[in-house]
């Protein structure tokens, strides 16, 4: 189902088809109910599908921004994981250079 504006001045309305028929003196009337669109202008038209390409053209600007922040997440996150790593290296070097230097002093 398609939601359409009142801007648009595209209508749906319900269009009433009915037949008389005439049968042994009595008038009957069938009727059939059709839904359709009424279409003011064809300007209208194109002023709709424009919408909706501009309203397409959003949707894909926002997927592609959620993908760069996604991408952000997950530089920052190895960004993160190498600065630990770092710190780690560092403090298993600051230990072994506190090893080294309490072996030299047990030497002594």
């Amino acid at each position: 189902m398609v939601l359409i504006s009142d801007r648009s001045r595209l209508a749906l309305s319900i269009k009433r088809k009915c037949h008389r028929t005439k049968l042994l003196g009595e008038t009957l009337f069938t009727c059939v109910t059709i839904p359709y669109y009424e279409v003011a202008d064809a300007v209208d038209v194109a002023a709709i599908v424009v919408l909706e390409e501009e309203e397409e053209e959003e949707e894909e600007e926002e997927e592609e921004e959620e993908e760069e922040q996604q991408q952000q997440q997950q530089q920052q996150q190895q960004q993160q994981q190498q600065q630990q790593q770092q710190q780690q290296q560092q403090q298993q070097h600051q230990q072994q250079q506190q090893q080294q230097q309490g072996e030299e002093e047990d030497q002594e």
